[in-house]
């Protein structure tokens, strides 16, 4: 919400230029955005230790990918980088739809940035804000393709996700009974958490 509240107030030109920027990660294949992580992650020559070293900050270098502490952190950056911009396109254009003249009374009225964004912009995007949160649980509880590419689950089974954890039971070891007790426990969560933020967020129906 904060990268779209910040292309709102860019001229023409710029707001075109961040919403191509935007949307440029989520267009391209899973396979692809690894392969350019897995380079930055590199211990030797990535992008990431390279920019500590160069700025004497050896110690804090690490072997991102290899790591039991860093390993889910590296992979959830990564999914972050590919559909932030995504996310963010769904509530520019959640703020698009607000009526103009909403915010024109708001300033008449006197109000500055942070409150027109508190008191018309955000509430009147909780549909947005609802959408937008079961795409992410959800899309981040099927968090599976990223992890195969980069780690195959490692190191040991330290990023191994619930999906991963039902792919590798089934096909890896066999274990088709338990691979399928995985799928149907999953399955269940995502519709309970669906049936909360559904029942909690965004009850109010608005019409303007």
């Amino acid at each position: 919400m904060t990268l779209a509240l910040f292309m709102e107030i860019q001229t023409p030109r710029l707001r075109r230029f961040f919403k191509s920027a935007a949307m440029f990660p989520a267009i391209l294949s899973v396979t692809v955005v690894a392969q350019i992580w897995l380079a930055f992650y590199e211990p030797n020559w990535g992008l990431f230790n390279s920019i500590l070293r160069a700025i004497g900050m050896d110690s804090w270098t690490h072997s991102w990918l290899t790591e039991k502490n860093t390993v889910m952190l590296s992979i959830g950056l990564t999914f972050l980088w590919q559909y932030i911009g995504l996310n963010a396109m769904l509530f520019y254009t959640g703020i698009k739809t607000i009526p103009k003249s909403y915010y024109e009374a708001a300033l008449i009225d006197g109000a500055n940035f942070a409150q027109v964004c508190m008191r018309i912009t955000i509430p009147l995007l909780q549909n947005i804000i609802k959408y937008v949160l079961i795409l992410s649980t959800l899309g981040s509880m099927a968090f599976y393709s990223h992890v195969r590419v980069m780690t195959a689950g490692g190191p040991g089974d330290k990023s191994r996700t619930v999906i991963y954890q039902m792919y590798y039971t089934a096909f890896d070891t066999s274990e088709f009974g338990k691979g399928t007790a995985i799928a149907v426990v999953f399955i269940l969560e995502c519709l309970l958490i669906s049936f909360l933020i559904q029942r909690f967020v965004a009850r109010d129906k608005l019409e303007f």
